[in-house]
């Protein structure tokens, strides 16, 4: 017995909703990560730029 071309359509369009679902899902998970790693990059940069800061300190106040 086949399908109806309703069926059929049905079918066709549920696959590409879940295609595109999974998509997008994926370009959340992306922009996610790029996220945590431009924060964790941040954190490192800072963390260097406080050291040298510090540094500088001590030598302007040991002189």
């Amino acid at each position: 017995m086949s399908r109806s071309v309703t069926d059929r359509l049905d079918l066709h369009l549920g696959s590409a909703m879940a295609d595109l679902a999974e998509v997008a899902m994926d370009a959340v998970y992306l922009g996610v990560g790029a996220g945590v790693l431009t924060f964790q990059k941040v954190q490192v940069q800072r963390r260097e730029l406080q050291d040298r800061l510090e540094q500088l300190g001590a030598q302007v106040l040991g002189r």
